[in-house]
């Protein structure tokens, strides 16, 4: 008799096109995790996607016709979106004004019909044949892309055990209410089909996210699952610091939210004092998204981009996972101007690498990442002006700040593995639609 084949870890990652963004590490991080709880993975993408070599001997399918961003969205707000950010910004900012009003009665009259997603996804899982042994993991999703998930599958007793990870703040547009789904919508679908109940689990990354969604359906468990990255080569951990000023670094896409707008003026207050390249300096990952939002990021490149090199290094192209690796192992401290808002509840990807590599960071109050931080190794602030100042503090307090970070570093190295994740997941499969909502072992307090 031959033996069973090991089941199977889908990684669903819809808006995966390229190497650039945090989902893609973590779709790594689980794939490369999953043959330690004897399971097969493999990441299901968008169909542009061929950097097939990314993933090593692990498959990567192109699939998915629709990203995360375009999903709720209708063909006609797609089409004028994909022709506006092609457009110089000079052009595109009164077009846009010009078309918002007509955008908006269009989407107002449009019918809410679901995106393709969840009828792409079954497809797949038909013809591969998954089975109820088989594992589904869905990490980034719209509201309007999960009901269209749960419609497809609903009353599919013998499919997958569907993993789904809500990484956003519910009172952000489109969750709580919006004119396609709702979270609501999407927790009443699971508590009213008896295969979709037996079958789906939730989960967040904070514990504020699991609250915040367990106001909303109090009758299922939303479970708590680490943050996941593919871990550094050895020999980046630990280094010795090379002489010279110290690195401030910020990290990740050049984004309003993120707040890389604020760069410039962190220069023009500490420009000639502290960051003046021989006490510190600036090193700001700038690559962005062709976006509507590129304005404010070019104007900001730019203001960056008239001091010396001595001053600030600006790294414009996307890094590989092992370029990104090295520049967080020669970052000194690393600075999360983030927006407060968009980032109360939701968790930080690169915060959880910077402080699993020892990192001391300047982060926003009353947010996940000051929640998150050890106290000791993370000066926040609250407004624009504040974080000019948080940074020259930090730079002040660099080397007990630093002492502190690399102390508790590897507590955050155990902890957020994507082996953790997969065993979160495989821990959970029989507990999907529990009532009481459970601490995960994997939480740190």
């Amino acid at each position: 008799m031959s033996e069973q084949a090991p089941a199977r870890l889908l990684i669903v990652d819809q808006s995966l096109r390229d190497l650039v963004g945090h989902h893609f590490e973590y779709d790594l991080a689980v794939a490369q995790s999953a043959a330690q709880h004897h399971l097969s993975a493999s990441v299901l993408a968008h169909e542009s996607f061929d950097h097939f070599a990314a993933f090593g001997s692990i498959s990567a399918i192109p699939w998915f016709s629709q990203t995360f961003y375009d999903a709720d969205k209708s063909p006609f707000f797609r089409m004028a979106r994909g022709l506006a950010i092609r457009l110089p910004s000079t052009v595109r900012a009164p077009l846009i004004a010009l078309a918002s009003p007509l955008l908006r009665r269009q989407r107002t009259a449009a019918p809410a019909a679901l995106p393709v997603f969840g009828e792409a996804l079954k497809s797949y899982l038909i013809r591969e044949a998954f089975q109820r042994h088989d594992h589904v993991l869905i990490h980034t999703v719209s509201m309007a892309e999960l009901n269209s998930a749960l419609a497809a599958l609903a009353g599919w007793s013998a499919g997958p055990k569907l993993h789904v990870v809500l990484r956003r703040d519910a009172d952000e547009p489109g969750i709580r209410s919006g004119h396609w789904a709702t979270a609501a919508d999407a927790f009443a679908r699971v508590e009213g089909d008896a295969a979709l109940a037996e079958r789906v689990a939730f989960y967040t990354d904070s514990t504020s996210l699991s609250a915040q969604y367990s106001e909303i359906a109090p009758g299922i468990a939303f479970r708590v699952l680490p943050v996941p990255y593919p871990p550094s080569e050895p020999a980046l951990l630990g280094q010795d610091r090379k002489p010279g000023p110290l690195r401030i670094t910020y990290v990740g896409d050049a984004r309003l939210e993120k707040g890389y707008h604020l760069l410039p003026g962190l220069m023009a207050e500490l420009g000639t004092t502290l960051l003046d390249g021989r006490t510190a300096r600036l090193v700001a990952q700038s690559n962005a998204a062709m976006s509507m939002e590129d304005q404010p990021i070019i104007r900001a490149r730019k203001g960056l981009a008239r001091y010396p090199a001595s001053q600030v290094e600006l790294i414009v192209n996307p890094l590989s996972v092992s370029d990104f690796n090295a520049l967080l192992a020669q970052a000194d401290i690393v600075i999360f101007p983030y927006d407060a808002e968009k980032y109360r509840r939701r968790s930080s990807g690169i915060l959880v690498q910077a402080l699993a590599a020892g990192k001391p960071v300047v982060v926003p109050a009353q947010t996940w990442l000051a929640d998150s931080a050890p106290p000791g190794a993370a000066v926040q602030f609250s407004t624009s002006d504040e974080f000019n100042r948080a940074v020259a503090i930090a730079i002040e307090s660099y080397a007990s700040l630093s002492d502190v970070a690399q102390r508790q570093a590897q507590i955050w190295r155990d902890f957020h593995t994507g082996s953790n994740l997969v065993k979160a997941l495989c821990e959970s499969a029989e507990l999907a639609g529990q009532v009481e909502p459970r601490r995960t072992r994997f939480e740190i307090s």
